[in-house]
């Protein structure tokens, strides 16, 4: 989802904003200054890579309350008073006791360290007295530099936690004040993490707030270049949670940073604020939303193991040939893959996005390439929330330089189709438990479409409508023939399904849910007994439309479960004749086991979500569109079969075999 911004100016860049209510005003403090002053030095990554790295400019603090366009709170915003002698200023924090207002905030002049300073005032006025340092850099872990302070004062005293750096890394150390001026350092409590992981090169730029249980904490992840989380009972001992915001794709304000964060109350929601840096290097202001607490601390221990597999895989990606990586014309059917000489890297799903098994330490992980940083980073955010609702892999990005890779457990499963002919009765058990699943993630999830808002699917639904009018414009006889499905009359033709699903699909969606994106029933594995199962792939997951993800269910039974067969077709008597056997009517493949037996239509089905029937219907008939090829001009069987049966199944509820 794009996120909103705040704060944008050309010329200038805006980063490390601190958020706050007081006194009935939201007021945002963020460091700014001309992009020409900043200074950068190059830094050299492992592999060779070479990486301009910003190291300092001549920055300042501006304060001001918020509202109006991007370039409102810019203008009207005021200066925070310098320390002597400082030629750069970052990162404020501001806090209340006793109707003192203290701003907390890091600066430095052009050769020192950077240090931390508060100043007292009236936050109304923006008025401070002189500043003074409370902190600066010691030994050890924080014996080059000490910045971006976020400071809090609650019942147990004065907090602040704070980045400092040994000359290498970044890491997040904390203090406490009985006074909030004269502070005891309490020492490193949150460290980078080890190789591969988002925060291996630096925990940095903290942010901190109050919860009824303990402390949240979202910090920079230096490695990711994104937003991590993190949550301690005590204010010093902190349990990583990963991931909560990532980089946007290319031409989004945060494509190459999403960083700087700032928590804060909103009302009663917790919501964040952070710095994003854009594709041209200018840095804004930007809203990250509200923060889904009861789900971040639900989240699952990290796979401590993730990080072996996925290097193992790393180390043998030099030897695997490129004609690997083609993309099949059937991601999920059997083509040859790659298997290392040990037998210890095993090629799983050739593809553009390739899928490998890896064995390391005794056990068994899956690595997943990704088709970029963005898609990667994505999957592992939405697997993490769909973990709340559904059974799916636990996850772990893992960073090679600027190359994340996904890993999970190695599940040892059927893919549904397989079962489907051996074990209906157990396929029906388990996908009837998808869609009761789904249902209820629908419901929790379910929101009014908004542009911006929609996470874009494999297949956009522009792309949809322009394959459906192309092929709608074929001049096949058999197009204009009416269309008849195991001897019912539809009242029908394929063209006109085509063209009327092209016109549906031009229009917006009413609503959106989280989902996985592709729920390809190939993407669900059986375990090897009983109805447990384990749903995997969302690479194209997030807000979807919620039609799509209906028609999504609809069309890969139709197409992937191998209950329709032996299909024929006929073009004789004036009209176009399709006629196949089912395994079993396709609804009650669907039909979750809390409705009981019975005939079936898809709006009982998927109720009481508000699914559009002749948008689910349009999303169904283009997944068909390549099964409708017809090279020789004759009707192709399975294609005509599959449209018949969509409409069957969309109009009549049941299907007769």
């Amino acid at each position: 989802m794009r996120p909103r911004t705040i704060v944008a100016q050309s010329g200038a860049v805006w980063f490390a904003p601190h958020r706050f209510a007081a006194d009935g005003i939201d007021y945002l403090i963020a460091t700014g200054g001309s992009r020409d002053e900043l200074d950068f030095e190059d830094r050299q990554w492992p592999s060779g890579r070479i990486e301009r790295w910003y190291v300092g400019g001549a920055n300042r603090l501006f304060l001001g309350a918020v509202g109006g366009d991007s370039g409102a709170w810019a203008r009207r915003a005021r200066p925070v008073r310098c320390p002597r002698d400082t030629a750069d200023l970052m990162g404020a924090s501001w806090c209340r006791s006793d109707s003192r207002d203290l701003l907390y905030f890091s600066a430095r002049n052009s050769a020192g360290p950077w240090r931390i300073f508060v100043a007292e005032g009236h936050l109304a006025t923006c008025s401070w007295d002189e500043p003074q340092c409370v902190l600066a850099p010691s030994v050890g872990s924080e014996s080059e530099h000490v910045y971006l302070p976020s400071v809090l004062h609650d019942d147990r005293g004065w907090w602040m936690w704070y980045a400092a750096r040994d000359g290498r890394h970044r890491r997040i150390h904390c203090a406490r004040s009985l006074d909030g001026v004269e502070w005891h350092r309490e020492g490193l409590v949150l460290d980078c993490g080890p190789p591969g992981n988002g925060d291996a090169y630096a925990a940095d730029c903290p942010s901190v707030l109050r919860l009824a249980t303990g402390y949240l904490m979202v910090y920079g992840a230096g490695t990711a270049r994104n937003l991590h989380a993190a949550y301690s009972a005590d204010g010093l001992t902190w349990r990583k949670l990963g991931v909560v915001r990532t980089r946007g794709g290319p031409g989004t304000p945060d494509s190459q940073y999403a960083f700087y964060p700032a928590l804060w109350w909103r009302g009663d929601e917790a919501s964040l604020v952070y710095a994003g840096e854009d594709d041209g290097r200018q840095w804004s202001i930007l809203d990250g939303g509200v923060v889904d607490l009861p789900h971040l601390l639900r989240r699952r221990a990290p796979d401590r193991h993730a990080g072996r597999a996925a290097a193992r895989l790393m180390r043998e990606l030099p030897a695997i040939d490129s004609s690997f990586f083609e993309e099949p014309a059937d991601a999920h059917g059997m083509t040859p893959g790659y298997r290392s000489a040990d037998g210890n890297v095993r090629q799983l799903r050739p593809s553009s996005t390739p899928v490998f098994a890896v064995e390391d330490g005794g056990s068994w992980r899956v690595v997943k390439l990704g088709r970029s940083a963005q898609q990667v980073e994505r999957e592992h955010l939405v697997l993490q929330m769909l973990a709340d609702y559904l059974p799916v892999p636990q996850t772990e990005v893992q960073y090679f330089d600027d190359r994340p890779v996904l890993a999970m457990p190695f599940i040892d499963g059927t893919a549904l189709p397989k079962l489907l002919p051996g074990q209906p009765e157990r396929a029906r058990c388990i996908l009837g438990d998808v869609v009761r699943r789904f249902c209820r993630l629908g419901l929790a999830t379910l929101r009014p479409y908004e542009a911006g808002h929609q996470s874009e699917p494999a297949y956009p639904s522009w792309l949809l409508a322009d394959w459906l009018r192309e092929r709608s414009r074929e001049d096949w006889e058999w197009l204009d023939a009416p269309l008849v499905a195991n001897a019912v009359d539809l009242g029908t033709t394929a063209r006109t399904e085509l063209a009327a699903a092209a016109e549906t699909l031009d229009h917006t969606p009413g609503w959106l849910t989280l989902f996985t994106g592709d729920n390809h029933l190939g993407n669900i594995l059986a375990h090897r007994a009983g109805s447990t199962y384990t749903i995997v792939d969302a690479e194209f997951g997030g807000m979807i439309d919620l039609d799509y993800s209906v028609a999504e269910f609809i069309s890969s039974v139709v197409k992937h479960s191998g209950l329709l067969h032996n299909a024929t077709v006929d073009l004789g008597s004036g009209a176009l004749r399709a006629r196949f056997d089912v395994l079993v009517d396709p609804l009650d493949l669907l039909r979750p086991a809390h409705l009981g037996p019975g005939p079936s239509t898809i709006r009982e089905i998927f109720a009481p979500l508000p699914v559009d029937l002749d948008r689910m219907r349009a999303y169904a008939t283009a997944k068909l569109h390549f099964r409708l090829a017809s090279p020789d001009g004759r009707p192709p069987a399975f294609g005509v079969a599959a449209l018949g049966l969509t409409v069957l199944m969309c109009r009549e509820g049941t299907v007769r075999a």
